[in-house]
């Protein structure tokens, strides 16, 4: 809340202008009850006003509403599909489309396709890169490489001695990448290594 946020700023500016004046200024210096700076009156009523806020927040409905933010997934599953009909070589009225066309929508689909299976944030999706992070098995299933240690701030309670959380694509998804890297990626020219492009 951007309220509570000014008013714990300012909460951190009056400790920093009245330290000298407490004779309460941590908790490391009194018991572990006792709460800092109670002794300096601007303090105690910016906290006051920082519960007020927190007790409006509280009982103040939402303005998204949340239900709205998610899909179910039957209706993630048909979006995809959908997705991928529109890769198709031309348009409903039987005229071709462009090849770049094409590849934007291949790409599109293959993104979705992706989440369907590792539902993370989009980094994991720009960061993509054949060899490191996409990985290509000797069977030809590919597989991603979700996160190492040092890619996340918790990193080392996940990935410890230096592990990597490995998710593999199931075996179908294979041909959509390989038409992927063979043919429709190379129309963008990408001068880089990363799985995704942007069309140049």
């Amino acid at each position: 809340n951007c309220e509570q946020s000014v008013i714990k700023a300012r909460i951190d500016v009056a400790k920093f202008l009245y330290a000298k004046l407490s004779r309460m200024r941590g908790r490391h210096q009194q018991s572990r009850k006792t709460v800092s700076y109670r002794d300096i009156p601007v303090i105690e009523e910016l906290r006051a006003m920082d519960r007020e806020v927190a007790a409006r927040i509280r009982v103040t409905p939402k303005v998204a509403d949340e239900s709205k933010k998610l899909i179910d997934w039957p209706t993630y599953r048909a979006a995809v599909a959908r997705l991928e009909q529109e890769c198709g070589t031309h348009y409903a009225d039987r005229n071709p489309r462009k090849p770049t066309d094409v590849s934007k929508s291949v790409q599109i689909f293959l993104i979705t396709l992706i989440y369907s299976v590792c539902p993370d944030r989009a980094r994991t999706i720009y960061e993509l890169e054949l060899g490191r992070r996409l990985l290509k098995t000797d069977t030809g299933q590919y597989q991603i490489v979700h996160h190492h240690a040092g890619d996340f701030k918790t990193g080392d309670s996940y990935c410890q001695q230096g592990e990597s959380r490995i998710i593999p694509f199931p075996e179908e998804f294979s041909p959509y990448f390989d038409a992927w890297f063979e043919t429709y990626r190379q129309r963008f020219n990408p001068n880089h290594g990363f799985v995704f492009t942007q069309w140049n």
